[in-house]
C-alpha cells in the first residue's frame, strides 16, 4: 500500500514538473518571438519600401506564436502576459533601465572574457597547426630500438585502413662548400608530396617536382658490403657462420624442417608472433630467394650452398588455410629443433661471425679473407649519379653563407653527403659521397636552423636502406587516432600536431573556466539587483495584484505575469550584454591588430563566439530571469484580493 502511494506521489510530481518545464520552454520561445516581432514591426516603419516583406514576415511570426501559445479555456495567453509585463516595465523606465543594465553588464563581462579565451585558443591553434596537419602523424623509431623504417615498413603502413599517403624522409649531414667557405648542416631527402603536405612553401622560387622514392635509373653505388655479396664463400654442409638473433618478417609463415635442406621433412611453421629468436646461422642446401642468401656459398666441388638458421622454436601446423598451435598429447605447444631458410627474416644481431675463404663469382679468382668479417669504416662513394640536382634552402642557410635572398635563385653550391648509423644496415658503416653540385630553386621562410631539401632519390641512391622518419597522411581526421594506435602497436613512436592542439585546448579550457568565474561574480551582483527590483515592484503593485484577482485573474496567472516580467528583464539583459561583450572584444581586437600590423605581424583575431556559447548565454540569461522571479511570483499568489484592495 505504501509503495503504491509512493508511486502515485512520484507520478503526480513528475507530471507537475513536466508541465512546469513545458510552460517555461514556451515562455523562452515566446519571449524571443516577441523580440523578433517587435524588430520586424519597427523595421516595417523604418523601411516602407520593404513593408510588404516585413508584413509577410510578421504574419509568419504571429502564426508561429499561435501554434506555441495555446492557453487553457478562459485563461489569458502567455504572449498577452508578456506584452502586459513589458508595459509595466516601461511605466517604470528608470528602474527598468538600471535593472536591465546591471544584467547587461554581468552578461557582457562573461561574453567579453570567454570570447577572448576562445579567440586566443583559435589564434594559437591556427599558428601551431593547419587543417591538413590534423590528418598527419610523424613516425619514428624509439632510441635503441632494433626495428627499422624501410620499404617493408612503408608497405605495412600502406595496408592500414584509413591511410592515404606514406611519405618517407631521410636526414643526413651535408658538408656544404660555397665560395671556398665550408660548413656542415642538415639535409633532408624528401619528395614533392612531402613538401606539399608539410606546407613548405618558398617565399621565392619553387619546390622541386621529383616525387620518386626509388630511382628510375641505376644510381646505387657499390659499397664495401655489396662487394662482399659478389663473393661466394667456400664451405661444407653444416659449417657454422655465426650466432644470430633475428625476427621473422611481418605477415609471413616460415617452414621449419628437420634438416637444412628444402627436401627435409616439415616439422611445422613459425611467424613473427614469436618475437626475437636466437639461433645459429649455418651452411645448407641451396634454394631460390630474392636476397641471394640461397646461393651465397659453394662447396669445394663447386655445388652451391645457402644460408640456413638452426633454431629451437614453438611450432604451428597448417589446417584448411589456417595456422594453429601444434600441441602434444598433454595439450602443450610442441617445441622442436629445426632449420629454416634465411628468407624474409631480419637479423638484429651477429656474434662470432666466420666466413672462411671466398671465391669471386664475377672472375673466379680465389681470394683469401680474414676469419672475422672486417669492420667497414669510412667507405667513400666514388661517384654519385647525376640527376636534376635541385635544392630548396631556407633563410638560415642564406644567413649562414651570407647570400642575399634576391640573388640566390640559380646559384650553385657543392655538397658532400655523409650517411651513418641507423640509415645503413650496420651502425659501423659510413658512406660519404663525392662532392656534387646543386642548384638553388627556392627559399623557405624558416630562419632558425640552416638546412636544405633535396629529392629523396638523391640520398637513397647512396645505398641508404632505412629512413629517418615517415609521415602518415590519413584520409580523414577521424581516422588518425586508430591509425596511430595500430602503428604504435608495431613498436614505433608517433607524434602529431593533434597532441599539441589537445594540450592547447586543455590549457584554454582552464583559462575559460577562470574567466567564466570572474564573469559570474559580476552576474551574481546584477542578479541580486534584479531580485531586489522585482521584490520592491511587487510591494508597490500590491493593490494592482488585488485588482487583477478581483477581476477574475487566477493566482497561477498572476504568478505567470511576474515570471514574464522577470524573464523579459533577464532575456533583454542577455541579448544586449551579448552584443556589448562582442563589440567590446572587437574594439580590443582592432587595437591589437593595429599594433601587430605596425610590428609587421599582420592583423589578428582574438574574439570568437561559437554558436553553442551564444545559445548558452541566452539560456543563462533566461534562467536568471526565472530564478529571480520565483520568490516575487510565489508571494504574489499569496496576496489576498480583499486585503490587497485595502493596502495603502
Amino acid at each position: 500500500m505504501k509503495q503504491k502511494r509512493l508511486f502515485t506521489t512520484l507520478l503526480y510530481h513528475s507530471k507537475k514538473l513536466a508541465i512546469e518545464a513545458q510552460k517555461f520552454a514556451s515562455f523562452f520561445a515566446l519571449v524571443y518571438l516577441y523580440f523578433a516581432l517587435f524588430i520586424v514591426n519597427k523595421s516595417s516603419i523604418q523601411f516602407p519600401k520593404a513593408k510588404s516583406f516585413f508584413t509577410q514576415l510578421s504574419k509568419k511570426l504571429l502564426f508561429l506564436i499561435s501554434k506555441i501559445d495555446k492557453p487553457a479555456a478562459k485563461s489569458p495567453r502567455r504572449f498577452d502576459l508578456i506584452e502586459l509585463a513589458m508595459q509595466n516595465m516601461l511605466s517604470k523606465k528608470a528602474r527598468t533601465y538600471i535593472t536591465v543594465g546591471g544584467m547587461m553588464i554581468g552578461i557582457s563581462v562573461i561574453v567579453f572574457l570567454i570570447s577572448i579565451g576562445y579567440g586566443l585558443q583559435s589564434l594559437v591553434v591556427n599558428r601551431v597547426a593547419r587543417l591538413d596537419e590534423l590528418k598527419q602523424s610523424d613516425v619514428t623509431t624509439a632510441p635503441g630500438s632494433k626495428i627499422k623504417l624501410n620499404d617493408e615498413t612503408i608497405a605495412t603502413f600502406q595496408g592500414i585502413d584509413g591511410v592515404d599517403q606514406v611519405l618517407p624522409v631521410i636526414n643526413v649531414v651535408g658538408k656544404v662548400n660555397y665560395n671556398n667557405s665550408g660548413t656542415d648542416m642538415a639535409v633532408y631527402g624528401v619528395t614533392k608530396d612531402y613538401l606539399q603536405q608539410s606546407a613548405i612553401k618558398p617565399v621565392i622560387g619553387r619546390i622541386f617536382e621529383n616525387n620518386e622514392t626509388v630511382s628510375s635509373s641505376t644510381k646505387t653505388t657499390e659499397t664495401a658490403l655489396e662487394s662482399e655479396q659478389k663473393k661466394a664463400v667456400v664451405a661444407e654442409l653444416g659449417d657454422k657462420v655465426a650466432d644470430v638473433t633475428f625476427r621473422v618478417g611481418p605477415d609471413t609463415w616460415l617452414i621449419v624442417r628437420d634438416q637444412a635442406s628444402k627436401n627435409g621433412k616439415i616439422l611445422g611453421y613459425i611467424n613473427n608472433e614469436i618475437g626475437e629468436i636466437k639461433g645459429t646461422e649455418i651452411w645448407g642446401d641451396s634454394y631460390i630467394d630474392n636476397d641471394g642468401n640461397g646461393k651465397l656459398g659453394v662447396r669445394p666441388d663447386g655445388s652451391q650452398l645457402g644460408l640456413w638458421l638452426k633454431v629451437k622454436v614453438p611450432l604451428w601446423q597448417q589446417e584448411n588455410d589456417e595456422y594453429l598451435p601444434l600441441l602434444d598429447n598433454e595439450g602443450n605447444q610442441v617445441y622442436a629443433d629445426g632449420y629454416i631458410a634465411k628468407i624474409t627474416v631480419e637479423i638484429t644481431q651477429f656474434d662470432n661471425r666466420v666466413l672462411g675463404n671466398t671465391i669471386d663469382v664475377t672472375n673466379s679468382d680465389w681470394v683469401s679473407l680474414q676469419d672475422d668479417l672486417p669492420e667497414v669504416q669510412n667507405v667513400t662513394i666514388v661517384q654519385m649519379a647525376q640527376g636534376e640536382n635541385e635544392a630548396v634552402v631556407n633563410r638560415a642557410f642564406l644567413e649562414l653563407l651570407q647570400i642575399p635572398e634576391n640573388e640566390i635563385l640559380g646559384k650553385t653550391f657543392e655538397v658532400t653527403f655523409v650517411v651513418t648509423g641507423i640509415l645503413l644496415d650496420s651502425n659501423e658503416q659510413k658512406i660519404q659521397s663525392e662532392p656534387i653540385t646543386y642548384t638553388v630553386i627556392g627559399v623557405t621562410p624558416d630562419n632558425k636552423t640552416p638546412l636544405f631539401y633535396v629529392p629523396f632519390v638523391d640520398i637513397r641512391s647512396l645505398g641508404v636502406q632505412n629512413f629517418s622518419q615517415i609521415k602518415i597522411v590519413a584520409h580523414d581526421e577521424s581516422d588518425l587516432s586508430a591509425i596511430r594506435q595500430k602503428i604504435e602497436a608495431l613498436g614505433f613512436n608517433t607524434f602529431s600536431v593533434v597532441d599539441t592542439v589537445a594540450q592547447i585546448e586543455s590549457l584554454f579550457s582552464s583559462v575559460r573556466v577562470i574567466m567564466g568565474v570572474l564573469g559570474f561574480v559580476a552576474l551574481s551582483i546584477s542578479t541580486l539587483g534584479m531580485f531586489n527590483t522585482l521584490t520592491v515592484s511587487l510591494i508597490e503593485r500590491t493593490r494592482e495584484v488585488g485588482l487583477l484577482k478581483a477581476m477574475g485573474m487566477k493566482s497561477s496567472e498572476v504568478k505567470d505575469l511576474f515570471f514574464a516580467e522577470s524573464i523579459l528583464m533577464g532575456s533583454l539583459g542577455g541579448i544586449i550584454g551579448l552584443a556589448l561583450g562582442f563589440v567590446s572584444g572587437k574594439i580590443l581586437e582592432i587595437a591589437l591588430s593595429l599594433f601587430s600590423i605596425v610590428k609587421g605581424i599582420g592583423p589578428i583575431t582574438i574574439v570568437n563566439i561559437p554558436l553553442p556559447f551564444t545559445v548558452s548565454i541566452l539560456l543563462l540569461s533566461f534562467l536568471v530571469g526565472v530564478v529571480t522571479g520565483v520568490y516575487p511570483a510565489y508571494r504574489a499568489t499569496k496576496i489576498s484580493a480583499l486585503n490587497a484592495l485595502r493596502y495603502e
